[in-house]
């Protein structure tokens, strides 16, 4: 059965009439479920920097859109994972937002525009808005059979929230180890938890779920910090190389299980990039150094902006798929984009 929209809020007695206000409504204003008419604009062409023989390093460029709503709380997309072999979406956001919608295709089977979306405030375990509990800057995205696993920032924190239930449903509370807290606890507030997935079979801890510092320590350049969070690996460390100013802001597994990280620096003198490296599921051991090839850079000649959130999946012709969403901070002088890959892999 497709997961669309309707599927993603099953359960949800907050969409009866009464919970939906219209007109814009601020993040402290939103109680329940807000249908959206999202506004898409075609992005035709990428951009110069980096084509070569139509690749983008290993990466062939299909379509992209910029999305637009006429809601103050639209915005600030940093997660995503797609369903349905691309049918739908389902993005999370700084304020903590759900974002889900259901995505037109073309002839080509190319990204061409969005439909029924609607927005969703996080719930905590209580029922209550999760940022007014304080757990805010909600930052990564992962999905593991049928529930969606939510990483918060600025507390180091993850929830879980049961699809079946929908994503208006409330959400349950990760207890994590003593082992991990103490992980996680050095991390700083807002360089924190940027990214999580579920460990590849080829790795040390197959199934666990891993979360991933955008920076854990001070240093242009100096390696961030990933933790194993459940299984018996739990409290399990390792360090993701870091160079030339770039920034881990997602990680998502390839279907033969190595690891994609995404990657964002944004310079005064040189502006917006983003670059995506391709790591060995294999290596993913304990107190490893992970690094890898990259496989797709880009530029402010390109049509990017804060790239933050990475999804894989499989295309109808079982092509690999990559989904990239970026981040406007909530800013007039940014872009919410969309924007979809497929990888040309040499093996």
């Amino acid at each position: 059965m497709r997961l669309t929209r309707r599927r993603f809020l099953a359960g949800a007695a907050t969409l009866a009439a009464g919970a939906l206000a219209p007109g814009p409504r601020a993040r402290a204003d939103l109680p329940g479920p807000l249908p959206l008419s999202l506004r898409t604009y075609p992005i035709a062409h990428f951009g110069p920097r980096g084509l070569v023989d139509g690749l983008y390093g290993r990466l062939r460029y299909r379509a992209g859109l910029e999305l637009q709503a006429g809601e103050e709380a639209f915005g600030g997309l940093s997660g995503l994972v797609m369903v349905e072999g691309g049918a739908s979406l389902l993005a999370v956001s700084d304020h903590g937002y759900f974002l889900a919608a259901d995505l037109l295709r073309g002839l080509a089977g190319e990204i061409v525009g969005a439909s029924d979306a609607v927005l969703v405030p996080l719930k905590g375990p209580d029922g209550g808005l999760l940022w007014r509990s304080g757990f805010y800057d909600a930052e990564a995205l992962t999905l593991a059979g049928g529930t969606a696993y939510v990483g918060v920032e600025q507390e180091q924190a993850v929830f879980a929230y049961d699809l079946a239930a929908g994503i208006a449903a409330p959400g349950a509370r990760i207890a994590l180890s003593p082992r991990v807290r103490a992980a996680l606890d050095p991390w700083p507030g807002n360089k924190g938890m940027e990214a999580i997935f579920v460990a590849p079979a080829p790795s040390a801890f197959p199934g666990a779920l891993v979360a991933v510092a955008e920076r854990a320590v001070r240093g242009a350049d100096a390696p961030t910090v990933g933790v194993v969070l459940t299984g018996e690996a739990a409290g399990t460390t390792f360090a993701l190389s870091r160079e030339g100013g770039f920034e881990i802001t997602d990680c998502a597994v390839l279907p033969g299980g190595d690891v994609l990280v995404l990657e964002r620096r944004y310079a005064l003198t040189s502006g917006v990039a983003a670059r995506i490296r391709r790591i060995a599921g294999a290596d993913l051991v304990p107190d490893a150094t992970l690094d890898g090839p990259v496989i797709f850079e880009a530029d402010w000649t390109n049509a990017v902006d804060n790239m933050e959130g990475l999804a894989i999946h499989r295309g109808p012709g079982g092509e690999t798929l990559l989904t990239l969403v970026a981040d406007d901070n909530y800013s007039l002088f940014q872009r919410t984009l969309l924007l979809e890959f497929e990888l040309v892999d040499p093996a």
